[in-house]
């Protein structure tokens, strides 16, 4: 399981990396930092919530707009339902951009990204290898959720998750 969240925290930031739009001087993957464990509940629609521990394959990354990120899994008993990909800009990035985010978007997941409202919030979906990809943006943070296919409540899980506010 903790194979399945190091692969897609790589995949994230290796797209970040490989994004164009911004002042083109990416942060060296080695001070990439985690970010608190406490800023996603412990538990969510009674599914567990752990942090997951991706600096090895963070380390693999030679060139990131990120200075921040951390792997969260979500489990019923020991089956792994979703992962969430928290991570933040360093400041000299355009995240703020349009364009950057949509770059970024199109990058993840295998289908064309759809854009849909979520209360006030712009929420990306797209779509895995058997799975959902929701992605949503909150200042210098950038949320990349992925549920299994089969994961029965997706956008309850997304709704529940859109009010985490990072500091």
């Amino acid at each position: 399981m903790r194979r399945v969240s190091a692969a897609v925290a790589i995949a994230i930031t290796v797209a970040i990396g490989a994004c164009g739009g911004s002042t083109g001087s990416g942060s060296a993957a080695p001070r990439i930092r985690s970010l608190p464990s406490d800023l996603v509940p412990s538990k969510v629609l009674d599914l567990t919530v752990a942090q997951e521990d991706v600096h090895e394959a963070l380390n693999q990354v030679t060139r990131t707009y990120l200075d921040a990120t951390s792997v969260y899994s979500f489990r019923s008993a020991d089956l792994l339902q979703a992962t969430l990909q928290l991570s933040r800009f360093i400041t000299a990035s355009k995240y703020t951009s349009t364009k950057f985010q949509q770059t970024l978007v199109a990058q993840i997941g295998s289908t064309s990204p759809t854009q849909v409202q979520v209360g006030d919030r712009t929420v990306y979906l797209t779509a895995g290898n058997q799975q959902r990809i929701a992605v949503w943006f909150r200042g210098r943070y950038m949320f990349v959720l992925a549920t299994r296919e089969d994961f029965p409540q997706p956008r309850t899980l997304l709704r529940n998750l859109l009010e985490v506010h990072p500091a």
